[in-house]
């Protein structure tokens, strides 16, 4: 930004004409400087681009067969409207660049000064002399008509609006109203609204009193903010080490109690899915067994083994029944002479079969004791009623059918 500001200061420094210099014999060396031939840059590079325009506006219309008035002043009105968008962009932009600098700064400045004079240029020299004179004269000498009456008056009113709402009306004010002696003075409602910076009162509406005692109390905010600042002292080295401690063992306990938080939900979510297995267990038998108490058959287990001893201890009497397997034969009985459909085999009826099955078995053994050099052997085998009846068959009576070889 600086060598910006120092390579646009020394190109305006170089003397485009001879008039600062031959005007500097009257008004003295002070004029002879920047600022006057910064304005003599502007009026040259003014002029150049309103003769490019009038050339390229010229040529287009032209191709059309427009005729010369037309051309004319479609070309001057396009100029003129460039002109107003060209002030109300630079006030834009000074507002902008203030707000985003937050100071009064040279580049603000400059843009705020390239508004005003274009401001006053267009508004306050060119509507004038070429748009009201001529109407009024012709007014005065008594040559109007209704229509020239109201077009002049729309632009007379047109104009002060535009003043009265432009930068310069109010950097007037200020420098008229707002000074040192209106502030002191606590009646005055200009003083107690006036900004202490030209730019931001020129451009920005005028505070109204909230607005205003709002921007009190930020002021005695910023004060006692700085005021504090000030009086703080830097902390020593032990204390920041102590500090650091203590927050290392907050840390420490806070993540040892979230780990331990998070051990007893998974311990909690393990109890509740084992519990749900044995749920949906306990449910799986309840329905395997109301399917087969509906289907009115009951199941006996047929234990089968390779060697199965039994030892009497009473006739000291051993046998020994190798390769070989208990046949048991299911006889199928119907459902409704021994049980109803929903009821199956009691414990107390099993276990009473199972002694009959015992009784019969020691019965034979004393019988075959004296040869007990012999072996007697037992072999299995199954009726049709179990080869039809296979696993799963309920209310099933054993028989035992005993084969000496």
């Amino acid at each position: 930004m600086t060598t910006l500001i120092l390579t646009i200061t020394r190109f305006l420094s170089t003397e485009l004409t001879g008039i600062p210099k031959l005007l500097s014999h009257y008004l003295g060396e002070n004029f002879n400087n920047g600022l006057c031939n910064g304005v003599t840059w502007l009026v040259v590079i003014w002029f150049t681009f309103n003769l490019i325009y009038k050339r390229i506006i010229n040529s287009y219309l032209k191709q059309l067969e427009y005729p010369q008035y037309l051309r004319e002043r479609v070309a001057s009105s396009v100029w003129l409207l460039a002109i107003i968008a060209t002030n109300g962009i630079l006030e834009e932009l000074s507002r902008m660049v203030y707000c985003l600098l937050n100071k009064n700064n040279i580049f603000t400045m400059s843009l705020f000064i390239c508004h005003l004079s274009v401001f006053v240029s267009f508004f306050i020299m060119f509507i004038p002399v070429s748009f009201i004179i001529p109407l009024g004269k012709i007014i005065i000498a008594g040559n109007s008509d209704v229509f020239l009456i109201v077009l002049f008056g729309s632009l007379v009113c047109w104009l002060n609006l535009a003043i009265y709402k432009s930068g310069l009306f109010k950097l007037i004010i200020h420098y008229s109203y707002h000074t040192d002696k209106t502030k002191i003075q606590e009646s005055s409602t200009l003083g107690k609204i006036c900004s202490t910076d030209v730019i931001k009162c020129s451009l920005f509406p005028l505070r109204t009193d909230e607005s205003y005692f709002f921007a009190i109390l930020k002021s005695e905010m910023e004060e006692r903010q700085k005021e504090i600042i000030a009086r703080r002292k830097p902390k020593s080295k032990s204390m920041v080490i102590q500090t650091l401690k203590c927050m290392m063992i907050i840390k420490r306990k806070l993540n040892e109690k979230f780990n331990q938080n998070q051990s007893d939900e998974d311990d909690q979510d393990e109890k509740d899915s084992e519990n749900d297995n044995l749920i949906d267990e306990q449910a799986d038998k309840e329905c395997e067994t109301s399917n087969m108490r509906k289907s009115g058959k009951s199941v006996d287990v047929i234990e089968k083994s390779q060697h199965i001893r039994k030892i009497n201890h009473e006739n000291n009497i051993e046998l020994v029944l190798e390769n070989e397997t208990k046949s048991v034969i299911l006889c199928e009985k119907p459902v409704k002479d021994k049980l109803d459909k929903e009821a199956g085999p009691s414990k107390e009826q099993i276990e009473s079969e199972n002694n009959e099955i015992e009784e019969f078995i020691s019965k034979k053994s004393k019988d075959i004791l004296p040869c007990s050099s012999s072996k007697t052997s037992y072999k299995t085998t199954k009726t049709p009623e179990l080869e039809q009846s296979g696993d799963g068959i309920t209310d099933m009576k054993r028989v035992v059918k005993k084969n000496e070889l």
